[in-house]
């Protein structure tokens, strides 16, 4: 019997996720329409966000801390800033696309992100494992 309802349960989870995941025109969350990174930042935790942002300062540190930081603001200690933390692996993966410098490919662009928002380091961040949580939307 607790296994039936151990299933149930997890069934009830996933379809209340399902339907309040989506927003009143039907459309599931990652549709959604995408908030600026201060709002982003304010939903540390959430499972699934859609940032849009204007790249203001990207960082190169793979060789030192395996990842490229792509920054919505000009200095990284603003409290409004919002970072985009690119890893090693997905790095990996622009690089097999012909991208290698991921610094100079994304300073300047709007881009949309989705991921799960992350404190690390007292600093709000939103991890990529994978090209496709990025989106560049609009070349300055």
């Amino acid at each position: 019997m607790n296994l039936k309802l151990t299933f149930l349960f997890a069934l009830m989870i996933v379809f209340f996720d399902l339907v309040f995941s989506a927003d009143f025109s039907g459309t599931l969350a990652d549709e959604r329409r995408p908030i600026p990174p201060a709002e982003a930042i304010r939903q540390i935790g959430k499972p699934s966000v859609i940032v849009q942002m204007k790249v203001k300062k990207a960082k190169d540190r793979l060789s030192n801390r395996g990842i490229v930081y792509l920054d919505s603001e000009e200095d990284f200690n603003d409290p409004s800033n919002l970072g985009i933390a690119i890893s090693t692996q997905a790095a990996e993966k622009y690089k097999q696309k012909g991208i290698s410098n991921l610094a100079d490919y994304f300073q300047g662009k709007v881009i949309r992100v989705s991921g799960c928002v992350m404190r690390f380091e007292s600093r709000p961040y939103l991890p990529v494992f994978d090209p496709q949580q990025i989106k560049i939307v609009k070349e300055e």
